[in-house]
């Protein structure tokens, strides 16, 4: 997730961000998650997760531990700086068991 943030929201987003690195083990599936900032004029911050599973990180948006910094998400939008990038790492020559996929 790409958070364009204020100087007046940065310490808060980033006080909500720190809790919720701290306490990711809560979020089912979540295996890392880090913060970055840009080396940019404007406060752009990125917010790299991995995952076990696709769908993990969409449950998690409702648990009270995501749902401050999602708030941030819905702010950086209105002001057009926020944007999300989903990626999957396959392995290949393997077998997807992934069962967020449909089989034939």
């Amino acid at each position: 997730m790409y958070f364009g943030v204020s100087d007046a929201d940065e310490p808060v987003f980033v006080a909500k961000v720190r809790r919720l690195i701290d306490h990711h083990a809560q979020l089912r599936g979540c295996t890392s998650i880090t913060l970055f900032k840009a080396n940019t004029k404007e406060i752009e911050y990125l917010l790299l997760t991995s995952w076990e599973k696709k769908l993990d990180v969409f449950a998690s948006r409702h648990m009270p531990l995501v749902t401050p910094v999602m708030a941030y998400m819905d702010r950086a939008a209105a002001a057009g700086g926020y944007h999300e990038a989903i990626y999957t790492a396959v392995a290949p020559n393997t077998d997807n068991d992934d069962d967020d996929e449909e089989k034939d």
